[in-house]
């Protein structure tokens, strides 16, 4: 049984062409901001996820957040198909878009190592190999990646009714990302009881939607806009992350 950082289920939020939404947009995390998660499968922990903003680093000449997510499956799910994930982003302090994402996981028999440059002047995503190598794509304008997205529509003014659009960048394609705001509503986790904004990510490539299952998203109704809880439903049942102590 995998289980699924938070940070894949909502690069499922994946992309879109805006400019003018990046402009001057409020910064809603602090650093050493830090969020944990347990993860479940009808209703039995399966793992744990932490997103924690790290500080800030250069990426050539740009300041950038250092956001990273580790995922981790318990000591029984290790048993059936164990997993441990660390996802690395640097976020432009200015721009609010990805500089670099760094990939590294470790799922059941599976391993997969990513490091991407984001060329966001020429529009280039430079995928860095051993050994010097490195292959080069090209990308829409001002993408995000699987987990700076989620750290950009913390940024948004979430209007119950209204879209937010923005490019995204993944499987070395840019892609569309369309996140519905659904509602306002009152959820209890863990880590307490918050009042939430429901949004709906929809994948869209070439201008065709993109079926990858429902995934839900509730962000806390306050200026910080927290990951709250998450759901993704699957073919039999869903996973669901949610918060389990108070966020610092």
């Amino acid at each position: 049984m995998k289980i699924v950082r938070l940070s894949f289920l909502v690069a499922i939020l994946l992309t879109l062409h805006i400019c003018s939404a990046y402009a001057d947009a409020d910064v809603p995390y602090d650093i050493n901001e830090r969020l944990e998660f347990d993860i479940s499968y009808f209703g039995v922990i399966g793992g744990t996820t932490v997103l924690e903003v790290k500080g800030i680093n250069k990426v050539g000449e740009r300041d950038a957040y250092h956001v990273v997510s580790t995922a981790r499956t318990n000591d029984f799910f290790d048993k059936v198909y164990r997993v441990r994930d660390v996802i690395e982003t640097y976020i432009d302090t200015e721009k609010l878009y990805s500089l670099k994402l760094k990939i590294n996981q470790n799922e059941g028999k599976s391993k997969s190592r990513d490091n991407i440059i984001f060329d966001q002047e020429n529009h280039k995503a430079i995928h860095l190999k051993k050994h010097g190598r490195k292959t080069v794509y090209n990308m829409i304008q001002r993408v995000q990646d699987s987990l700076s997205s989620v750290f950009y529509v913390r940024t948004r003014d979430l209007k119950v009714g209204e879209d937010i659009v923005f490019n995204t960048y993944a499987s070395r394609k840019s892609w569309k990302l369309i996140v519905k705001v659904l509602k306002r509503e009152t959820v209890k986790v863990a880590a307490g009881t918050f009042k939430t904004v429901l949004v709906k990510p929809i994948l869209k490539y070439n201008d065709v939607f993109i079926n990858k299952g429902d995934v839900y998203i509730w962000l806390s109704d306050d200026d910080r806009k927290i990951p709250v809880k998450l759901k993704s439903k699957v073919i039999v049942g869903a996973f669901t992350a949610e918060l389990t102590k108070q966020p610092y």
